[in-house]
């Protein structure tokens, strides 16, 4: 997804938040499969050693998990499929359970594809002026568990390789583990007074400095953000009108295909699908000026 994540930051966060926003309160079954559909598409045109593609699988998997447990705890509605001993197992809570099932993919799928669109520098960029303290304290923590992983599996295979943990017992080898921990929490506490020493001697967060970055607002950022705007006020407005409301209790209601439904299902599609077009789209170009070389 080189394509998208290259836009400015400000257009990939109002992107990721009207998506989001709009798919978690989403009621109507169309506009959360749009959602999922386009999460699927970006997630597999990820690189594959990003685990894009492993994240769709397992959410997958997930869906399949929530749609099939929530009847079980669940009874409502009226339309009685079989009985589990005392216990009804109805239409209405299976297809809420499918759909709470695929706004979660959709939520999980949606939030791996930002954290590998929006960097943390992109993160300072945006916040860096208006709270540099707390900005730097998220990115430092954002920066913490992925390093500590590193870190850790680093020092697990150095003790390896030096034959620290062979031939041990199950109790010498999780005192190994603890002691690599230990060392490892005490060189990213000394890393992160390190960084905070830095950033203070260089001024950071001081009243009237400059602010270095390489993000410019072009002309195609505009056009983008202006058409993810639209795109949002588009099945924002067709979601307050009711024209794609939906009722799974009692009793489930047929999915609305008035022209106004079909035209906020179409809108909601189109912006979930705006990353794939952009990285197909640039695959194409780059394949053309391949094949004319």
């Amino acid at each position: 997804m080189r394509a998208f994540s290259a836009l400015h930051p400000s257009v990939l966060l109002t992107y990721f938040l009207s998506v989001l926003l709009l798919t978690m309160f989403a009621e109507n079954p169309m506009l959360r499969f749009c959602a999922l559909l386009g999460g699927l598409l970006c997630a597999g045109l990820q690189p594959q050693k990003s685990g894009g593609r492993r994240t769709a699988g397992m959410t997958l998997l997930l869906l399949l998990a929530v749609a099939l447990l929530n009847p079980l705890f669940v009874h409502e509605g009226v339309t009685v499929l079989f009985w589990i001993g005392d216990t009804p197992f109805t239409l209405e809570a299976l297809v809420y359970g499918a759909c709470l099932a695929v706004t979660l993919a959709a939520v999980i799928l949606w939030c791996g594809i930002y954290n590998r669109a929006v960097s943390s520098e992109k993160w300072l960029f945006l916040f860096g002026k208006a709270a540099p303290r707390l900005t730097m304290t998220l990115y430092m923590a954002l920066r913490f568990l992925p390093g500590l992983q590193r870190q850790l599996r680093a020092a697990d295979r150095a003790q390896t390789a030096l034959g620290m943990q062979a031939g041990a017992d199950r109790k010498s080898r999780i005192r190994g583990k603890l002691r690599v921990l230990s060392s490892v929490l005490a060189l990213s506490l000394e890393n992160a007074m390190e960084t905070a020493a830095s950033m203070q001697a260089r001024g950071y967060a001081l009243p009237g400095r400059t602010h270095f970055a390489l993000y410019r607002f072009s002309a195609r950022d505009g056009v983008l953000l202006a058409a993810v705007l639209l795109l949002t006020a588009a099945v924002t407005g067709g979601m307050a009108s009711g024209a794609a409301a939906y009722s799974f209790y009692p009793r489930v209601t047929a999915i609305a295909l008035t022209p106004a439904a079909v035209c906020t299902y179409a809108a909601f599609l189109a912006l979930t699908l705006l990353p794939a077009v952009l990285e197909v789209v640039e695959r194409g170009k780059w394949k053309f000026c391949v094949s004319k070389i």
